[in-house]
């Protein structure tokens, strides 16, 4: 099947220039089978646009709008910008067209095999597309950690823009979805061990919130509710991201991932440092109070810790620690902490989200 030039232009602006390539072959194919419907062309040649809007340029009756527009929609392959929940538009980039695409409730499996293609494949080959969209990301650092609060020691702060506990606390709205990397993981038969709780720990805030209600693939969280799920996510190991990015309306997009699953950990571990930006805490260890049991080299999402050589304590490349708390929250002699490492206005100005 020929795309059409609309889904051509689109893999174009995603990074695709050349459909020919194995990466742009597998984005081609993920695109066939998103926008397989007879008219699609028609309402993708008008986008962006209200219903109203793409009606009138597309010249089909309303109701064929509709239809076209909910199905790509609930699929992932047009998107609402956040605050205008009518006007329809192509989604901006390769990642957050993939996390759409993943929550599609009836995928077929050789959708998520070509995504992990696409990821865990290109994502990594010098030259690629892909490549070029990794290391893009690995400059900008979309995303931060924020450190387990309980964590960090009691003369530094936790301020506003660091608090996991404070977003959710003071969200007028909050939704959770099913994880976008352990859905497209558990497909391609990955992760059998990941340590996620069963309940959905990946959660947005207002605006975000918002979004995620308009394609009807949510749950609707109290704030204690969600509260308890951060709670179950540091339990489980798990390492809280938010967008890198101060907001003004507390709303926010907060992931809680894992390194057998999530593909920001992920390509982190494969040598991608700057794909996602650290929190302003660090951690410590004293080696006195260390026992050396090797609890923390498990808690370690990004491999950062070892018992090398048969040493009595860990090694740890402080260095490179991303101050999630993990480590901290488990040692049994409470022998390591978080210290404040970086100052309070590094956090980011754009909003990649």
């Amino acid at each position: 099947m020929e795309l059409h030039k609309p889904l051509v232009e689109f893999a174009k602006k995603l990074g695709f220039p050349d459909l020919g390539t194995p990466g742009g072959k597998a984005f081609s194919r993920i695109l066939e089978l998103i926008f397989d419907g007879e008219d699609d062309h028609k309402i993708l040649e008008v986008i962006p646009g209200t219903i109203e809007q793409l009606t009138e340029k597309s010249g089909l009756p309303e109701e064929t709008v509709r239809e076209i527009v909910d199905r790509l929609f609930l699929r992932g392959g047009i998107t609402v910008p956040p605050g205008k929940l009518d006007k329809y538009t192509f989604t901006a980039t390769v990642p957050h067209f993939k996390d759409d695409t993943v929550l599609w409730p009836d995928a077929p499996q050789e959708f998520y095999e070509l995504w992990e293609e696409l990821y865990r494949n290109e994502g990594i080959k010098k030259g690629t597309e892909m490549e070029e969209i990794t290391s893009f990301l690995d400059r900008i650092s979309p995303v931060r950690v924020l450190a387990v609060e309980e964590t960090v020691t009691p003369q530094n702060r936790v301020l506003d823009i660091d608090s996991a506990q404070k977003i959710i606390k003071e969200a007028e709205l909050i939704t959770a979805v099913p994880c976008v990397c352990r859905i497209q993981a558990s497909k391609n038969g990955l992760g059998d061990d990941c340590p996620a709780p069963e309940k959905s720990t990946c959660m947005q805030t207002n605006i975000y919130a918002e979004r995620i209600i308009a394609r009807g693939l949510h749950e609707i969280l109290t704030n204690e509710e969600a509260l308890e799920r951060l709670e179950e996510a540091e339990k489980a190991g798990l390492v809280h991201f938010v967008n890198n990015v101060k907001t003004e309306d507390n709303s926010y997009i907060m992931c809680n991932c894992c390194s057998c699953c999530c593909l920001g950990v992920y390509y982190v571990n494969k040598g991608y440092e700057g794909m996602y930006a650290p929190s302003r805490f660090r951690v410590t260890l004293d080696t006195d109070a260390c026992s050396g049991c090797g609890t923390c080299v498990d808690r370690c999402q990004f491999l950062l810790i070892s018992m090398e050589n048969g040493d009595d304590v860990p090694v740890i490349d402080a260095d490179r620690c991303y101050g999630c708390g993990n480590c901290v929250l488990t040692c049994p002699e409470e022998a390591m902490t978080l210290e404040e490492a970086r100052p309070e206005d590094f956090v980011g100005e754009n909003n990649f989200f």
